[in-house]
């Protein structure tokens, strides 16, 4: 099993960097290291999680050329900028990010509860910084669509709010709302 992503030394797998476990079925992504016997990934430059999928900073913008469908008005500029990683507060399992301090708006990761239309999956979620010190998402600025496993918040479109979810005008990426690393 280990030939795919590493080789077998009659023994046991040895990974190639990029892969780890047992069988080398563990992706490291493209921020760790895994490589010979090891059994977790090593993340670089400030990543974490299991798979180094979470960057220490996110680079949010599209703000001030977005508009928001309830009245056509630009998103809210302050809500875009780099939100950098707060030191130990996680939501969901996935660690925090905060806009220009504790006062500002936060970025975390939110699952959807039982009894919901969405129970299990998950989407990040830009909201005020008191929310996000609950990990609760309502009030939101705007946040992705639902994933079964959104591990970070690059890559996902972003909406305005759930009563919006059926509209043509928030398919993903197409109100100009991006995320990237804050690199």
């Amino acid at each position: 099993a280990c030939e795919l992503r590493g080789s077998w030394d009659g023994s046991s797998c040895e990974c190639s960097e990029r892969f780890a476990g047992d069988f080398c079925t563990f992706d490291c992504g493209a921020h760790g290291r895994g490589g010979g016997g090891a059994t977790a990934c090593t993340c670089d430059d400030g990543y974490t999680g299991e798979r180094c999928e979470f960057a220490p900073s996110y680079n949010i913008s599209g703000c001030s050329s977005s508009l928001d469908a309830r009245d056509g008005s630009l998103f809210d500029p302050s809500h875009c900028g780099i939100f950098v990683r707060t030191p130990s507060h996680q939501c969901d399992g996935a660690p925090t990010y905060q806009l220009g301090g504790s006062d500002g708006p936060g970025l975390f990761r939110h699952r959807c509860a039982q009894g919901h239309t969405c129970p299990g999956k998950t989407r990040w979620v830009v909201a005020s910084g008191a929310h996000m010190a609950d990990c609760d998402e309502y009030p939101d600025y705007f946040a992705s669509y639902y994933s079964p496993d959104a591990d970070g918040p690059t890559g996902a479109g972003y909406y305005y709010h759930d009563e919006y979810v059926d509209d043509p005008f928030y398919r993903p990426g197409a109100h100009g709302i991006t995320i990237d690393r804050g690199e």
